[in-house]
């Protein structure tokens, strides 16, 4: 919520700065009315930035002020990116009859519009009482908050519509591409004997790595595995915990070292072939065939 002085833009201020013909002042550069200016266009710019990023936001002024001239203020409710209401204090409870506008972006502020009643009497705005027209009562404060209340909850909501999380292993790119791309079987084998399954995934990807090699696509390629436990193991070079017994010992160190050693031959391949090591993805499997193998 924005409220930029209004001394400048004030009709009472005698003798007057600026004019609704001239908003800007009719002397923009004198210090004082080069300040308000300054402060007005700045609390505009933050409005049409909370309209650009889809935030609650709102600037106050009294009704009638030379502001609302302005052509950058103009611009934001013809742009439709922000709106004009306005509210009668006494309508709130205040003994004057102080008229506030509210422009806004985000909010259901038009809530807040409310006329003079006309079946009361005014305090004049005048002398003593003049500062203490400008504070907001009670009910206007709470019909203020019950409105940005409203606004955030609208935010908060559509946020979480539109914005769904994206923590976890999986990669929305790479979902899309492997569901949208038809793809072909190039090699298939049998496993001679149970082995955990984490020492299947790394080793497939060891035969992979030696497919390429040999290949020499001058591309990179990008390995997908359905295991994150394996693509860790091949990141760290580090033999998972899990894969430890079930009769495997020393087969997992073994494919980590030659998959090291393959990463190392395509390393300087790059230098003469330009081949880029490969890149890995992880993407989950709903059907894991050698989990059967493994007797899992």
């Amino acid at each position: 919520m924005i409220e930029p002085p209004c001394a400048t833009f004030s009709p009472a201020q005698h003798p007057a700065s600026r004019g609704y013909d001239q908003p800007r002042g009719y002397n923009p550069l004198e210090e004082k009315t080069l300040e308000g200016t300054e402060l007005a266009l700045r609390s505009l710019a933050i409005l049409k930035l909370c309209a650009d990023l889809r935030k609650p936001g709102l600037l106050e002024q009294p009704r009638k002020p030379k502001m609302r001239r302005l052509e950058e203020w103009i611009a934001l409710l013809e742009l439709g990116l922000a709106e004009e209401n306005w509210a009668a204090s006494c309508a709130y409870g205040s003994p004057h009859q102080k008229e506030f506008v509210f422009l806004s972006t985000g909010l259901p502020a038009g809530n807040l519009h409310r006329k003079c009643t006309r079946d009361h009497q005014h305090i004049p705005i005048q002398g003593k009482w003049t500062k203490q027209s400008a504070v907001y009562t009670d009910k206007l404060a709470w019909a203020l908050a019950e409105c940005f209340h409203q606004g955030l909850t609208v935010m908060h909501r559509e946020a979480r519509q539109h914005s769904p999380k994206t923590q976890g292993l999986e990669s929305f790119l790479c979902n899309d591409v492997l569901l949208s791309h038809s793809w072909k079987v190039l090699k298939h084998w049998h496993w001679a004997k149970p082995t955990h399954i984490n020492i299947q995934e790394t080793s497939t990807t060891c035969r992979l790595l030696k497919h390429l090699a040999l290949k020499a696509a001058s591309t990179r390629p990008v390995i997908v595995m359905d295991s994150n436990v394996g693509l860790s193991a091949l990141v760290k070079k580090k033999i998972p915990p899990q894969a430890s017994g079930h009769g495997c010992e020393g087969q997992g160190p073994q494919h980590l070292q030659e998959i090291s050693i393959l990463h190392t031959n395509l390393g300087l391949r790059d230098s003469m072939l330009q081949i880029a090591l490969p890149a890995t993805q992880t993407c989950p499997c709903l059907f894991h065939p050698s989990q059967r193998a493994a007797g899992r």
